[in-house]
């Protein structure tokens, strides 16, 4: 349950109740508390004194508990975060469903992306004092340190002696103690670039002991790595997951990290307002039909065409189909459709994409321009720029999705830490024609035949939704199908998988991909045998000998056995 102590506020674009409409929300009812299966962003007034504003689901944190924070698009749709919500949440410690009145109203993507990071930082300081209230209590106890942070001295095969990490793990978590006990303001901007120094220097402390030395030539990335799994056991970096623009935000944020260098008074040098704190403690950061890669295109084939794909739909296909598919040989009937498709995208550049264009309208949304293929805003903080080491960037994409063209959406792959996954499952004309409000065929006839000599067309709100535009909406509500997705790429691409499992990526995806093979190979036990290129990278995985259980070496190890 949340308290409150406001009323809603009633600017939200989505309001606080499910179902409720946006025109009736200014009749909503004061309220001193806010049902969580009823409620869905945590964007009320008067709630800074509450110190957990998330929906948690499992409550008992373990080492590695990644919190997920939801960043949702410009047309903000309640349904999709709902159903991402209601899939993550018991499925994830701590996850967080916030409203970004800048990402609606397409104000500045910098400014997008540092509300983002200062939301992800707090989520970030809310879950490291939660485990900070444990971790207090065995700091000075050096068994159970081992058993929370799952030391394990065997998964080394006694290479190193682990009672030398143990050893700095007490005045590891009074640092992060510290840390949090900053000022609310400066933590905001700096809790994430203040974890990642005590995470380096702690690597360098690594370095000058043994560990490591079983592997000289990478014993740094080795040292690297083990911190990092011990300040993800006191400071969970996060999950990411944005939706269209969100996803786009959620990009430039990670890309553009603060530098970890302080003053001499202990305020972070990098004040740029292009660069994002939060940027340093993100594991991974997936993107649900965004233009990561390039930026899109206002008249992208998917809105160029959308009016003839909604006359086609609606009228010219069932024809053929009443034709028995013979219409479709005529010569004439084609000429027809190409000369209608012509006069109909005519009429939707002049019409639905060069408003778009209108100087007004890209001053009152400035994200718009910003967000154009090769913007000068792309170019500089976008364009070339890739998830940084020990970072992973997800991008996943459904076919029928026009609403922006794929090469904007798909990332490229020679970088290593980037992975584009494909939704499959279908999105069948029945489900369009649910979301499609009735039409009859004489109003059917009638825009048919205006398109087709270029005039425009009125339809009710909801006649034109098509197929091409609608995936871009429907995707997000269907969640499941991206973990199947998500898993059906790894057990059916053996390169896909391979790629994953790099050391660059992040700990927590390589271990996430490692589980995925594990569950196949309890169900079939020669799974890995026609695929030497997957179990050669396993097998360099599990070399790295991280004595860490909750490791990708150890899960690597639990495959082999």
């Amino acid at each position: 349950m949340l308290y409150t102590q406001g009323k809603i506020d009633t600017g939200l674009a989505f309001n606080a109740y499910k179902g409720v409409k946006r025109e009736h929300s200014k009749t909503l009812p004061s309220l001193k508390s806010l049902d969580k299966d009823k409620c869905c962003f945590s964007g009320i007034k008067n709630i800074s004194h509450i110190n957990n504003v998330s929906f948690s689901g499992n409550k008992q944190l373990t080492a590695h508990d990644n919190p997920y924070v939801l960043v949702h698009g410009t047309i903000v749709k309640e349904d999709s975060m709902f159903s991402l919500r209601d899939f993550l949440q018991p499925k994830v410690p701590n996850l967080d469903v916030q409203y970004y009145p800048n990402i609606t109203n397409g104000k500045k993507m910098e400014d997008c992306g540092r509300d983002v990071s200062r939301n992800v930082n707090r989520v970030r300081i809310d879950t490291t004092k939660e485990k900070l209230n444990d971790l207090k209590k065995i700091k000075d106890n050096p068994e159970k340190l081992r058993a929370h942070f799952g030391i394990n001295q065997g998964l080394c095969q006694n290479k190193c002696d682990t009672e030398q990490i143990v050893r700095l793990l007490p005045d590891v978590i009074t640092e992060i103690e510290g840390i949090t006990k900053r000022g609310k303001k400066d933590l905001q901007d700096s809790f994430s670039t203040r974890v990642k120094a005590v995470e380096l220097k702690l690597a360098d402390q690594l370095q000058q002991t043994d560990f490591g030395n079983w592997d000289k030539a990478n014993k740094e990335n080795i040292c690297k790595k083990a911190a990092a799994a011990i300040l993800d056991g006191i400071a969970p970096k996060a999950v990411l997951v944005g939706l269209s623009m969100g996803g786009l935000v959620a990009h430039i944020m990670a890309v553009n990290p603060k530098e970890v260098a302080f003053d001499e008074k202990g305020q972070l040098k990098d004040q740029s307002k292009f660069t994002y704190d939060a940027a340093n403690g993100i594991a991974i950061y997936s993107s649900l039909g965004a233009p990561v890669e390039n930026g899109t295109d206002m008249d992208s084939a998917g809105m160029k065409e959308a009016r003839f794909d909604w006359c086609d739909e609606t009228m010219l296909r069932p024809i053929e189909k009443f034709w028995g598919g013979l219409l479709s040989l005529c010569p004439p009937w084609l000429v027809g459709k190409a000369i209608f498709k012509y006069n109909a995208i005519d009429f939707s550049l002049k019409n639905d994409i060069k408003p778009l264009s209108d100087p007004a309208h890209l001053k009152e949304k400035p994200a718009l321009v910003q967000m154009t293929r090769n913007s000068d805003f792309l170019k500089e903080y976008v364009i070339g720029k890739h998830a940084p080491a020990g970072v992973s960037n997800l991008s996943y994409y459904h076919p029928d999705d026009k609403f922006m063209d794929i090469d904007c959406v798909k990332l490229n792959e020679d970088h290593a830490n980037n992975h584009n996954i494909r939704v499959n499952f279908d999105i069948t004309d029945e489900v369009v024609n649910k979301a499609r409000s009735d039409l009859s065929v004489g109003e059917a006839m009638i825009a048919t035949m205006k398109m087709l000599y270029g005039l425009g067309i009125n339809l009710k709100k909801g006649q034109e939704m098509i197929k091409s535009l609608y995936a871009h909406e429907v995707v997000p509500l269907e969640p499941q199908e991206f973990l199947k997705s998500f898993e059906n790429t790894i057990l059916t691409d053996s390169r896909a998988a391979a790629r994953m499992l790099e050391e660059s990526n992040s700990d927590t995806l390589r271990c996430q991909c490692l589980d995925v093979i594990y569950n196949q190979v309890q169900k079939d036990p020669a799974y890995l045998n026609d695929k030497p290129e997957l179990l050669a990278k396993i097998k360099q995985v599990c070399a790295e000998n991280i004595p860490f259980e909750s490791s990708p070496s150890y899960k690597a190890a639990q495959i082999l056995k």
